[in-house]
């Protein structure tokens, strides 16, 4: 059986495409055709999602939307009659949801504008975004005991932090998943063998823009050029294979790729994935002017073609640039499976640069102790495995404090309790150096006021360098 929060989540997916496409507009149902009783509940619902109607009087709407399915299903069986009893009851609760919303309006705007920043990203055009959305709504009614008190200040940003990434996920769907689509597509087909090379640099190229993207949501000038990148990297990988799924069937990447790329200085092949939906008018502009350069190619490619320094030259460039490619492929895998690997109360995984930060939960020293706990042991162990398969040039334990008791005290403890880390992981290690620090009470994460903050402070962090 579907938790009510996937349920609800692909509830909104169908009633946001369906709403999307017409302006919702009253009706009587009573006098209404039944594709046009379905579409005007299906406006009408799209709107109610867009006032939040679906989060604050969640159960009135879920009793709307049970019917708007029965309707739906009985149009698909042809039993009109019933199509039309269901239709005015899924109308009624709606209004009711409606009403039961408008009380609850001056509560939690702040949230709510974070909600509406999700919903203006995008966020009703996937599944999987629709569902973290349902998820962080649940979350929403729970601590806002369904909208009857204001949520507290460190709940409110922990929702907000929650709706962001709502908004990132949304973003990199809008921008990313056309060249998603392509990359799996060539996966399917087994491009890891055929297209190595080329695989793994659209791959980078699609693990760097969904970074940027979720560090910068809103600034597109931030990721544009690595979408650019991708959508370059992307149509290249395409293209090679096609022609190794077709007329170079049997032939290597590097024929392939030549055939590629002297179709294009044909003008027979475009270099990008035609993914922006732009007037007329700029698609003819790009054109005439790639049409130029291509021009200005074919005059330079005797010259090009005797300068077999320069070739060697940008060979090796290539060479350097998929040996870096093919690392930072791992480091991109390695740092997926550990995601995979570590239960959220058994440690946080972030990525910081190039570098992979766990942030360890379940060490629990004795008070006053730096010696690992018996029951540690395996999670240190799994780390361990972790770490080797990452290959990192480097590792650096780090130990934090609550700001209880003595700082200079506070300051030892970290130290030592970082080094026993260290030490542990030191017996597991291979080809890269270990080092540990301890920061005390200096690097809080929260607020050590409160029991919640000071729990979150007393940490143990392990900075992984790629190499």
């Amino acid at each position: 059986m579907l938790k009510k929060s996937a349920f609800l989540g692909m509830g909104l997916f169908l009633l946001f495409s369906l709403g999307a496409c017409s302006s919702s507009k009253k009706v009587d149902l009573s006098d209404a055709k039944p594709e046009e009783g379905i579409q005007a509940i299906a406006d009408m619902k799209v709107n109610l999602i867009k006032d939040h109607v679906d989060v604050m009087a969640f159960k009135e709407f879920r009793e709307g939307l049970a019917d708007f399915y029965k309707a739906k299903k009985q149009m698909k069986a042809k039993n009109i009659e019933k199509v039309m009893t269901y239709l005015p009851l899924a109308q009624k609760h709606f209004e009711e949801a409606k009403t039961a919303a408008s009380e609850k309006k001056a509560k939690n705007k702040r949230i709510l504008k974070a909600r509406k920043d999700a919903l203006d990203a995008g966020a009703m055009e996937s599944k999987n975004v629709i569902n973290l959305l349902a998820t962080v709504d649940k979350d929403l009614r729970s601590e806002s005991k369904n909208f009857s008190k204001d949520i507290d200040v460190e709940e409110m940003s922990e929702l907000q932090k929650k709706y962001l990434n709502v908004e990132a996920k949304a973003v990199q769907f809008k921008e990313l998943n056309t060249f998603r689509q392509i990359i799996f597509k060539a996966k399917n087909n087994n491009a890891k063998s055929l297209a190595p090379v080329s695989y793994r640099q659209a791959l980078v190229d699609l693990r760097t823009a969904e970074n940027l993207i979720y560090q910068n949501p809103r600034n597109p000038k931030a990721y544009k050029a690595p979408v650019t990148e991708l959508n370059m990297s992307s149509k290249l990988l395409d293209d090679i294979m096609n022609k190794l799924m077709g007329e170079a069937k049997g032939s290597s990447e590097a024929v392939a790729k030549r055939l590629v790329l002297q179709e294009r200085k044909l003008g027979k092949l475009s270099s990008t994935v035609d993914v922006l939906k732009g007037d007329l008018s700029a698609k003819e502009k790009s054109l005439s002017e790639k049409e130029k350069s291509l021009m200005e190619a074919e005059k330079n490619l005797n010259e090009t073609t005797k300068n077999l320094e320069n070739t060697k030259k940008s060979l090796e460039a290539q060479k350097n640039t998929l040996l870096s490619a093919q690392a930072q492929v791992k480091f991109q895998e390695a740092m997926d499976d550990v995601r995979k690997n570590f239960d959220s109360d058994e440690a946080e995984v972030y990525q910081q640069g190039k570098s992979l930060i766990l942030r360890l939960k379940k060490l629990n020293f004795k008070s006053g102790s730096a010696e690992i706990p018996d029951a540690a042991s395996d999670l240190l162990t799994k780390i361990g495995e972790v770490i080797k398969n990452i290959e990192p040039e480097k590792v650096q334990v780090q130990g934090h404090t609550d700001s209880v008791g003595n700082a200079e005290y506070n300051q030892k403890l970290s130290s030592k309790r970082a080094e026993s880390v260290q030490k542990f992981l030191d017996e597991t290690k291979g080809g890269y150096s270990t080092s540990s620090v301890g920061y005390g009470e200096s690097k809080p994460l929260a607020n050590n006021e409160t029991e919640k903050g000071r729990t979150l402070n007393r940490r143990v962090d392990i900075v992984i360098d790629a190499k």
